[in-house]
């Protein structure tokens, strides 16, 4: 079986093998057409020269596999700003306000920023499947799927009372237990999506490594990701968000802390992908900029070297209010 595969000049041919287990090496050649189908084992590679860096010589993987099944999650895990205009009675505000509230329980929980990142994926995936849902559910919706995502990425997560508590009797027990199982069936148990955040750890890694064959130790600033992940934090309460991909999310983001250069090198994609993402998160990195940079919070039980990844909560919705204005009065 051969699948191709291209983003921004990075195409991939490439075949299942039909023995269990065995691969073969990764070759450049030149494909004459592209269509998108699962990879399942990378035997030849397509490259232009401004996308080559994109694909690192990985000593634990094929690299190109990596990348290409990296971008087919961006693919198959669908998500629309759309989503509000199938349940009437939810607003894009809410959604915002709902977010907001997850990342204050993540703090309260020492949750780590992908778990986070989880949960706002499944909430958005499962809206945009669902049709007519009240928006006294969403609560329930949220706190659902930040409970299913603890449990996918945290070593220790907390105990389904937990989160009935901290909903302030909103949602009980077993109202989230049985919310856990129509969110499973809805989103068909596909639940490891490449986030934004997982975007942007990768291409900061890529940037700051000078030994790009061991990317599985983060060795990028603390201080540089805390900005970006604070960026990123803002973006994505606002729904308009959902019209890129989290690959060119998280590019963008980038970009407004390194250069067009870094960002070309560590992602592949091309000035004309990223433009538009770039342009409507201005305004975002202008509403971060002029908010002082709050330190880096300590946690009782976590080491100074893990900080960057407790997921925080700053006061996102005020700098969402201000960004909304500055658009209005434009």
């Amino acid at each position: 079986m051969r699948s191709l595969w291209e983003q921004d000049g990075i195409s991939l041919e490439c075949t299942e093998s039909p023995i269990a287990g065995s691969r073969t090496s990764c070759q450049r050649v030149i494909s004459p057409q592209l269509r998108s189908v699962p990879m399942k084992t990378c035997v030849r590679i397509t490259v232009v020269p401004d996308a080559e860096s994109a694909i690192l010589p990985f000593s634990w993987s094929c690299s190109a596999e990596v990348w290409v099944n990296m971008l087919s999650k961006d693919q198959k895990y669908k998500h629309s700003k759309n989503l509000t205009e199938r349940h009437p009675t939810i607003q894009p505000e809410m959604r915002a306000v709902l977010l907001d509230w997850l990342m204050e329980v993540c703090e309260a929980y020492t949750l780590h920023r992908q778990t986070f990142y989880l949960a706002q994926d499944f909430v958005d995936r499962f809206l945009l499947a669902q049709e007519n849902m009240d928006q006294h559910r969403l609560q329930l919706t949220g706190i659902t799927a930040l409970f299913i995502a603890s449990k996918v990425e945290e070593i220790n997560p907390p105990k389904v009372s937990e989160f009935a508590y901290v909903s302030d009797g909103a949602c009980a027990e077993l109202e989230i237990l049985q919310m856990e199982l129509i969110m499973l069936k809805v989103l068909n148990w596909d639940l490891c999506p490449e986030t934004a955040l997982s975007w942007v750890q990768l291409y900061l890694q890529m940037a700051s490594q000078s030994d790009v064959t061991n990317l599985l130790e983060f060795q990028f600033a603390q201080e540089t990701y805390t900005m970006i992940t604070q960026l990123l934090d803002l973006c994505i309460l606002d729904v308009n968000s959902l019209d890129f991909t989290y690959g060119v999310l998280a590019a963008a983001a980038l970009y407004h802390f390194t250069s067009i250069d870094v960002v070309q090198q560590v992602s592949g994609l091309k000035w004309m992908s990223l433009e538009p993402c770039v342009n409507w998160m201005v305004p975002f990195v202008e509403s971060v900029a002029g908010n002082p940079r709050a330190p880096l919070m300590r946690f009782l039980k976590v080491p100074s070297e893990e900080r960057h990844n407790i997921q925080t909560h700053t006061d996102y919705l005020t700098l969402l209010v201000i960004h909304i204005l500055g658009f209005i009065l434009s």
